[in-house]
């Protein structure tokens, strides 16, 4: 006979998942070592609660799990408590080299970014211009898949004068974190760089200081720079205290608001980084976007040499 067919059907055989009993007793030390560290901060002795949860972290697993990356979270945060603000950034770098989920990857950038800009905010303050290069580069090697942080670097390196190491940083420079107009903008910032033009940035724009004689008078003024205009310009009411001669009574001019006529002006002379030009002939502006005396076209720019491939600062 069938041995099958006796006594009916057979019934199931339930399978039981493997267990790893290491994997349960780490998870269960972290845990009771979270929960340590929380009740001896409730107690107000944060100095302590770090102490028992970075001595039971020490050594941790290669790869993270949630129970692991809520325990770095904690350590951050007690860190940042004891005044170990530096420190405080080593649990939220390992969080992103073994995320166990995008949503707590993506925790802890926000959490890292909040940390950073306040460091280079104080570095900022400090007027620390050495101190925010050795930081960035610090954050480059600590977190190398990141390129917000090297358009940051690329950055200080300008504004410290390091012209190449700025160009080199920013070629290397990815997507990860930053938008292709921050990484076209800079480099416009460093190709006037070459140029001996000062730069100064704001709101996405571009402004350098020049020095204008018109005819009896001379001053200095802001002018926007914008590789979208043909032709220089300054104030009108700024060209006829100046002194500068009238040429001609009205031009059509292609702007941002349309066609307009403008007047033309003559300048004695203009003085914009390592360039000096005379006899400049420049147009007479009713209206000028904000924060700027002038603008800076390319009449001027291409003087200058390089090629400023980016409109920046257009009116």
């Amino acid at each position: 006979a069938d041995s099958r067919s006796v006594g009916g059907p057979v019934a199931p055989v339930a399978v039981v998942p493997s267990v790893n009993p290491a994997a349960e007793m780490q998870d269960r030390d972290v845990l009771d070592a979270v929960a340590e560290a929380e009740s001896l901060v409730r107690d107000g002795r944060p100095h302590d609660a770090l102490v028992v949860l970075a001595s039971y972290l020490e050594g941790g697993p290669v790869e993270s799990s949630e129970r692991y990356s809520r325990a770095l979270f904690l350590l951050s945060d007690l860190r940042q408590m004891t005044g170990e603000v530096e420190l405080a950034l080593v649990p939220l770098f390992e969080i992103l080299r073994y995320p166990p989920s995008q949503t707590t990857a993506e925790r802890a950038r926000k959490r890292l970014n909040l940390l950073i800009n306040a460091r280079e905010q104080q570095l900022i303050n400090a007027g620390d211009l050495v101190g925010l290069v050795n930081y960035f580069e610090y954050l480059v090697s600590e977190d190398p898949g990141f390129d917000g942080h090297r358009l940051k670097l690329g950055r200080w390196l300008l504004k410290s004068g390091e012209v190449d190491a700025a160009a080199r940083v920013i070629r290397e420079t990815g997507l990860v974190g930053v938008e292709q107009a921050e990484i076209d903008l800079l480099l416009d910032e460093i190709e006037l760089a070459r140029t001996a033009l000062p730069v100064e940035r704001q709101a996405g724009a571009m402004f350098t200081a020049a020095t204008v004689r018109g005819g009896s008078q001379g001053g200095e003024f802001r002018f926007l720079i914008d590789t979208g205009a043909t032709m220089s310009g300054l104030a009108e009411s700024s060209l006829q205290s100046l002194g500068a001669s009238l040429v001609e009574q009205g031009i059509r001019v292609h702007t941002a608001n349309g066609v307009v006529e403008l007047p033309v002006y003559r300048l004695q002379e203009l003085r914009v980084g390592a360039l000096v030009l005379n006899d400049l002939a420049v147009l007479g502006f009713a209206d000028l976007p904000r924060g700027a005396d002038g603008i800076l076209g390319m009449d001027v720019l291409s003087r200058l040499g390089g090629s400023l491939a980016g409109a920046v600062g257009r009116p």
